[in-house]
């Protein structure tokens, strides 16, 4: 008996090393957050939603702008504006900071809501996601993030990389490997006109909940440095769209947040067929590589 229980606990032993083993291999191909909250607290921030994840390159800024920035941006599902974008944000931070550099994209939907109460914070669309459960993001291995988040996948982290369509780089900007030919790139454009049209404009509501924690969150930023707003390209369609959701979008900024920025930059009204999207409302990597230098030149000028 004795003898078997040797066994058994040597075995599960063995078997927990193995299983923390492939835990430690999860990389950027394992799923489109993870890299995020291995890295350390960075000092600037790139912030916002997935077209700021896909269209903002740390590495162009980095060249552009002499500092290391860091895309800390998800998607419209996880990192709208709110306590819960807020308070990953803060940690991601470096407290010590004093002349950082901090880009924030906004959209209608990232201060928009998706409860019956728009300002029910408590069940905003975030909560119990990746950004709320995930309380150290700053560590590597992130076992936190692997253990609450794979929901039992584990098998994704030996996935064949060739077969993912995203990976995500360690500096946190998605990049994203899909045809992009005229009819494929009409394709998704038209399934996420129609989507954001028929689905989601009828269900999304502004929230001055959500206005207030990114007046929080500037406030709280320029005590490290300089905060900078931008609103990216989008397709024409998507524009129309975002001002039916919220017609007064740009009066919103201009009365409560722009003050508190050291600028504004919107990029979403003008020179639509100059750039591509993969799916009208996020940037192609080429167009996205054009537009983050074109954000770092304005930002040379504010300066």
């Amino acid at each position: 008996m004795k003898k078997f229980i040797i066994q058994i606990t040597a075995f599960s032993i063995v078997m927990i090393i193995t299983f923390f083993a492939l835990l430690s291999m999860a990389d950027g191909y394992t799923d489109d957050f993870y890299i995020r909250f291995t890295t350390k607290q960075q000092n600037n921030l790139i912030i916002g939603t997935s077209r700021a994840a896909q269209g903002i390159h740390p590495d162009v800024l980095n060249k552009k702008l002499d500092k290391i920035f860091f895309n800390y941006a998800f998607t419209g599902l996880h990192s709208p504006y709110g306590e819960v974008y807020y308070n990953s944000i803060i940690k991601k931070l470096d407290s010590t900071t004093k002349n950082g550099t901090f880009i924030i994209s906004v959209t209608p939907w990232a201060i928009a809501s998706k409860t019956i109460e728009r300002n029910d914070g408590k069940n905003f669309r975030e909560v119990g996601l990746q950004l709320d459960n995930t309380k150290n993001v700053n560590s590597s291995p992130n076992f936190d993030y692997l253990l609450n988040n794979l929901q039992g996948r584990f098998y994704q982290i030996l996935a064949n990389p060739f077969a993912s369509s995203t990976f995500l780089r360690k500096d946190g900007l998605l990049e994203v490997d899909i045809p992009m030919d005229s009819i494929s790139i009409e394709l998704r454009a038209n399934k996420k006109i129609k989507a954001y049209r028929e689905k989601d404009l009828k269900n999304y509501q502004f929230s001055e909940l959500r206005l207030k924690f990114l007046k929080k969150l500037i406030i709280e930023l320029n005590t490290h440095g300089k905060v900078y707003l931008v609103r990216l390209p989008i397709k024409k369609e998507v524009l129309e769209i975002e001002n039916e959701l919220i017609p007064k979008f740009n009066e919103i900024l201009i009365d409560e947040i722009i003050p508190l920025t050291s600028g504004y930059l919107d990029m979403s009204r003008n020179d639509f067929d100059n750039y591509i999207f993969t799916d009208g409302n996020h940037l192609s990597k080429e167009s996205g590589i054009i537009v983050t230098e074109h954000i770092a030149n304005w930002i040379e000028k504010t300066n």
